[in-house]
């Protein structure tokens, strides 16, 4: 435990009890803050957990329900929430040198644009849109007074015709498969930090590493194309990696994005091939292939099936069946890094029916909020296989090793219906807080 406050809601839990903890990136302070129907409260904390300002506010209008992200300058908090489609912003000020508090709606003027999702960088909010029916991305930034600053960038490289529409060209935004505002295609991965299938399998996904942000686009069968922007200095590069060609029977492929390096797969019915790439000199580093009449000698453990829940689970024993399922519908990679060695799922996701999955995660933070949602879950079914390599990317036999989520999960099952919870990741450890109904103290634990 790092830090426990006495505090009492003043109503019957809900859905308006949710608690936020904002790490400031400068001077290691930390901003607990605790949402009720009607009131917000604020504590502020030094790096040692020692408790320095405590602020009460009115609640927002009840269209400000999600939380966007937190902008801190010249010791000035804003918090940033929209309703739920992302077109109307409002934020929650919090003055430290003056101790006042006060709370504002937004003009962002996002008429034509659909709100992609928010990066923080360095106490520094960045929002992402795309302009309706094109291949533009437009980057945003507020100064101290919340006046938008806007930087635009032509991605039309990804541009190719429908193969529905010959006639037509996809576009960014038609990739993104917008429903009534939310991209159904698109996912904000965690670095590394647990990213479950049906997040992975996205086909445009934003990837946030210290001073960099990349796009990657994979709606193309021949080429996975890459964009990076340079947050200090704005600029765009680009880069592409080829694809193992359809004409040699792979079906579907995917990427993802993990540090240095770069994970592809592409599999059929028939066969799969797993390459690891160098993603700043786009060279192959090594790469395993297998067919159906093969043993998958890079998994470590069994072939799993899960359709929505772990009580519905089952295990698969040949590769036919594995390929043959994975090839179906969406395929996927997720990787991290644990005790110096990179745990990658191979798999993919069949849609039970319904809207497709949308990504509510917020990768500043390392898990959603308002939100305990840090496990593998599946609404849909998956099938995967979890491959554990050295940092050469030689196969290494063995359990997979227990990471920070799989201890947070441990710790949570010793705590007696945990409210108002917020995990927060700075740099390699969690930090757990929740609220505590039975003794009315909310408590932070680093993980």
């Amino acid at each position: 435990m790092v830090f426990e406050t006495d505090y009492t809601f003043n109503n019957n839990f809900g859905f308006q009890n949710q608690s936020l903890i904002i790490k400031n990136e400068e001077n290691g302070e930390f901003m607990l803050i605790l949402f009720q129907k009607k009131l917000v409260d604020a504590i502020l904390f030094d790096k040692n957990f020692k408790e320095k300002q405590r602020f009460k506010i009115n609640s927002f209008p009840s269209k400000y329900k999600t939380y966007v992200g937190h902008q801190i300058k010249n010791n000035i908090y804003h918090i940033f929430f929209s309703n739920i489609n992302k077109t109307r912003f409002g934020t929650i000020k919090f003055n430290i040198t003056d101790h006042t508090s006060s709370q504002k709606s937004l003009d962002l003027k996002l008429n034509n644009e659909i709100f992609l999702d928010f990066i923080i960088n360095k106490n520094q909010l960045y929002f992402l849109t795309v302009v309706k029916s094109t291949s533009t991305l437009n980057l945003y930034t507020l100064d101290k007074n919340l006046t938008p600053t806007k930087k635009t960038y032509s991605l039309r490289t990804i541009e190719h015709p429908n193969p529905y529409r010959p006639q037509e060209k996809r576009t960014l935004y038609s990739m993104l498969n917008v429903v009534e505002g939310f991209s159904g295609n698109f996912s904000n991965i965690r670095h590394n930090g647990i990213n479950p299938l049906e997040t992975t399998v996205k086909d445009i996904k934003l990837y946030h590493k210290d001073n960099f942000i990349t796009i990657g686009v994979d709606s193309n069968n021949k080429v996975a194309h890459f964009f990076t922007v340079d947050l200090t200095t704005l600029k765009l590069t680009y880069k592409f990696f080829e694809k193992p060609s359809i004409k040699k029977g792979f079906k579907k492929n995917n990427t993802f994005l993990l540090d240095k390096y770069l994970f592809l797969l592409a599999c059929s019915s028939e066969k799969m091939k797993f390459q690891i790439h160098n993603f700043q000199t786009n060279s192959l580093i090594k790469e395993y292939s297998l067919t159906k009449n093969d043993s998958i000698t890079i998994k470590n453990g069994p072939i799993i099936v899960e359709n929505g829940t772990y009580s519905d689970y089952r295990e698969l024993e040949k590769t036919a069946k594995y390929l043959r399922k994975i090839s179906f519908d969406k395929l996927g990679i997720s990787a991290q890094k644990v005790n110096k060695k990179y745990n990658i799922v191979l798999g993919g996701i069949t849609k039970k029916g319904g809207l497709e999955n949308i990504n509510f995660s917020n990768s500043s933070l390392g898990v959603n909020s308002f939100s305990t949602n840090y496990t593998f879950s599946y609404s849909n079914r998956a099938t995967y296989i979890n491959c554990l390599f050295s940092e050469d990317f030689e196969h290494v036999k063995g359990e997979i090793p227990l990471n920070n989520y799989d201890l947070l999960k441990d710790f949570e099952k010793t705590l007696k219906s945990p409210k108002a919870v917020h995990i927060v990741r700075n740099k390699e450890k969690l930090y757990y807080g929740y609220y505590n109904t039975e003794d009315k103290k909310y408590t932070i634990f680093r993980m």
